[in-house]
């Protein structure tokens, strides 16, 4: 009986510090969340306040990221629910594929504008920082 309480107490000990785990990586989520569109806003800023077609991806991810953050604090306060997990899960995941998406592409357009190869219409101005 001692052991299965022992092993009841450690799977308790378990959840709550990957409870606060959980937690912290909220918190760092939304800070990165908030960083992001700080950056992407002056990103905007500089190209003439027009959203180009390779910031879709971003945008999508953004939303994503959003989502997943909601969703991480919903599964950080209904610990039982299976479904939510996958759900935040599954959107986590393509936060992330779209996010490398996105990175791909800006890395793309910033090495055309190092090498000088780049479009006329390619605003690499913003870009300066990256380069």
């Amino acid at each position: 009986m001692q052991t299965v309480i022992q092993q009841i107490h450690q799977a308790n000990l378990k959840a709550v510090l990957l409870s606060r785990i959980n937690l912290f990586f909220i918190i760092f989520n939304c800070v990165a969340m908030l960083i992001f569109i700080v950056t992407w806003s002056v990103s905007i800023a500089k190209e003439g306040g027009g959203v180009l077609a390779r910031y879709a991806a971003c945008i999508i991810s953004f939303i994503l990221l959003a989502v997943a953050t909601f969703l991480s604090a919903m599964v950080h306060r209904k610990q039982p629910q299976l479904l939510l997990y996958y759900a935040h899960e599954a959107i986590s995941i393509l936060a992330l594929i779209l996010t490398a998406i996105s990175m791909g592409t800006n890395d793309v357009v910033v090495d055309l504008c190092n090498t000088k190869r780049a479009l006329s219409n390619t605003q690499c101005g913003s870009h300066t920082a990256e380069l």
